[in-house]
Formats: C-alpha cells, sequence, structure tokens
C-alpha cells in the first residue's frame, strides 16, 4: 500500500509521496482536531492514518494499522472502515478527540496511550498493588516502601516487550471495530447495552485476535498447551482442564470479563486511551476471573 507522511507547521501542509486519499483524510483529522494539532505528524495508507507527537511514533503506528488491513482483507474480504490511530496528548478546544475524529467520517477511532504513559500507569497501579499488599501484611512504613520498589522494578517493560505488546493489542483493537462495521454496518453499540458487536462474544474476539501479530496469539496457545497438557504452574495449574475443551460453553457464553467489572479496563474519560487494570495476585478470587477470561481468547 502507498504510505504517506505530513505534519502541519504555520499553516503549511508538507506532504511526501501522497497519495490522494491519505492527504484527505489525514487533512481532514487534522482539521477536526483544531489548531491545537498543527504541529503533529500524520502518517498513512487510503485505509488508515496515525496521528502522534513526531513522525517516527506515527509510523510506528500507522504501520501495525496497516498490518491489520492486510490481515482483515485476508480472512474476511473486505475493506476496512476508515480509522484513525491517535496516540493520546491533550489537545485545546478538543476536549474529546475521539467524538471529533468520529464526527467528520472516521468509523475506528482508536485513542492509544504512549509508551512512556503506559509504563507510567503500570508503574502507579504496581505500586498501588504492593503497598495494600504489604499493609495487609502489617508492615512497616520503610518495608511497604521497599517491597513497592521490588515490584515496580521486577515489573518495568522492556522496549521490546512493548513493541511486542503494540503490535499485537493495536490490531487486535481496530479488528474490533473492522468487523462490526464490515458486517453490521448500521449496529449503535452506544445503544446497545452488550459487549462488542451483535454477534457472540467468541466471534467478536476471534475476529480480533486474527489481526493481531502472530508471535501475541502464539505465546497464548503455549500456555493454552501448558494448561491442557496439565503442565502449567502457579495459579494456573489448578485450573479446570475441562473448561478449555468444553465447546458448547464456549459458544454459548459472555466474555468472562463483562461480568467482572474488577478485573476490566479502568474506565477512562470520555475519548480517552485504552485503560488497564493490575490485578493483586494476593487475591485469590480475582486471579481466578482474571485466568477465565484470559484463556477465554484461543
Amino acid at each position: 500500500m502507498f504510505r504517506f507522511h505530513t505534519t502541519l507547521a504555520c499553516g503549511a501542509t508538507i506532504a511526501l509521496a501522497s497519495p490522494v486519499a491519505a492527504d484527505d483524510l489525514c487533512a481532514k483529522a487534522l482539521t477536526a482536531l483544531g489548531t491545537s494539532a498543527a504541529p503533529l505528524a500524520c502518517t498513512g495508507t487510503p485505509a488508515g492514518i496515525a496521528i502522534a507527537p513526531d513522525i517516527e511514533r506515527a509510523d510506528r503506528l500507522s504501520r501495525l494499522g496497516e498490518a491489520g488491513e492486510a490481515r482483515f482483507k485476508t480472512y474476511f474480504g473486505r475493506d476496512t472502515s476508515p480509522y484513525v490511530v491517535l496516540e493520546a496528548i491533550e489537545l485545546a478546544g478538543a476536549p474529546n478527540p475521539k467524538a471529533a475524529l468520529e464526527a467528520v467520517g472516521f468509523e475506528r477511532v482508536l485513542v492509544w496511550s504512549s509508551q512512556e504513559d503506559h509504563v507510567r500507569q503500570i508503574t502507579a497501579a504496581t505500586r498501588a498493588s504492593a503497598v495494600a499488599a504489604a499493609r495487609r501484611q502489617g508492615l512497616d512504613e520503610t518495608k511497604i516502601a521497599a517491597v513497592a520498589d521490588q515490584a515496580v522494578a521486577a515489573r518495568r517493560p522492556g522496549r521490546l516487550t512493548l513493541d511486542a505488546r503494540e503490535a499485537q493489542v493495536v490490531p487486535h483493537e481496530l479488528g474490533h471495530g473492522w468487523f462490526v462495521k464490515a458486517f453490521w454496518p448500521d449496529y449503535q453499540p452506544a445503544a446497545q447495552d452488550h459487549y462488542g458487536g451483535p454477534g457472540p462474544d467468541w466471534l467478536d474476539e476471534i475476529a480480533a485476535m486474527l489481526m493481531e501479530d502472530g508471535d501475541g496469539a502464539e505465546e497464548r496457545r503455549k500456555v493454552f498447551r501448558a494448561v491442557y497438557q496439565g503442565r502449567a504452574g502457579g495459579a494456573l495449574s489448578t485450573f479446570p482442564v475441562a473448561n478449555l475443551i468444553d465447546l458448547p460453553r464456549f459458544l454459548g457464553r459472555e466474555h468472562p470479563a463483562q461480568a467482572s467489572p474488577d478485573i476490566r479496563p479502568d474506565d477512562m474519560p470520555a475519548g480517552g486511551p485504552v485503560g488497564m487494570r493490575i490485578i493483586d495476585s494476593n487475591d485469590p478470587e480475582a486471579m481466578t476471573r482474571v485466568l477465565e477470561a484470559a484463556l477465554y481468547y484461543p
């Protein structure tokens, strides 16, 4: 596919190797976000674009979307609906950038945290969880601080981990919207009290998972095999194997996280980025629900 880069500076648009469709998408999106979006970089294909503070970051996010486009075409034989991946930033005059972009025709808008913001979220959530667990044990404040520092250090992801997560999650999240728009174009999720699209939850998730980088899917399959073969350790060692191969149960149930708001990502402000939640591993009931949700993904 053609690729396109643009930045706006002093009201001027600079484009390189720009197909008209991608040029129009970037211009339309940046205009919708208001004048404070002028310094942002935009890059994309005729099907969708990515917007970020610098062109290197926008290009990475766009390539993840482009990879998802190709997979969607391969598996479903249809084009993707117009989309934007917007790195989450504060824009004066656009308190809800997602709504602003949807209003000008982008049918799938993914507001995505920067890798730095994601690390900050992990750090804050990990520290809070570790502090709470240490206080339940009656530790003094000095030891609590030390335990929290150790927990944060153990969970700090490296660049390869962050890149791998994005290669899995960005096209996955885009895929949810593409799938619904391709097969239920008139569906209005805001008016429906249902997870995902109008189809069954397992189908909604499988459609999104097909958009992912293959490495992430293979890691899940390794975990599935380990549980099925009785080789899994830790909390997974007691997971009921029968649940893995109960096909009627799988096809008939809703997504496990739908009934467990305490394990779903934290609610974000309207138009905000995809949220996250750190689960306290010392909470056995929550961990059971987390594992049930994790193993829902084939």
